[in-house]
Parts: structure tokens; sequence; C-alpha cells
């Protein structure tokens, strides 16, 4: 989830919603990372901008 407000933003994850037995536990891991530049704004754009810098992670639903 992401809010702005002015200068301000707040980025929240959010993981799958996972049911617990008393004891277990998850985890979720985020890797992040500052790109320097202008970000356009149509959505085109904004997918050319980051293209080079994401990749498609696979999970290992077990």
């Amino acid at each position: 989830e992401v809010y702005t407000q002015g200068h301000m933003i707040e980025l929240e994850s959010l993981g799958p919603l996972t049911e617990l037995e008393p004891g277990e536990s998850v985890d979720l891991i985020e890797y992040w990372t500052l790109l320097k530049g202008e970000v356009p704004e149509d959505d085109n754009g904004i997918e050319t901008f980051f293209a080079p810098h994401t990749q498609r992670v696979e999970v290992n639903e077990e």
C-alpha cells in the first residue's frame, strides 16, 4: 500500500494472508533500491523507466 502527502511517501508491504498455529511464524523479505532520475507521468513511461531495474521473483509455494 502507498500513501503520499506533500513531500512524504509511506510504503507498507503486505504479504499473503496466512493462518498460523501457535508457535508458527512467517517471514516477509524485502529488497529496496533508490533510483536517480525523473519518473515519467504516463504508464508506458513509468514501465520503461523501471523495467531495467526490476526482476521477477519466483515464489515457492510448498
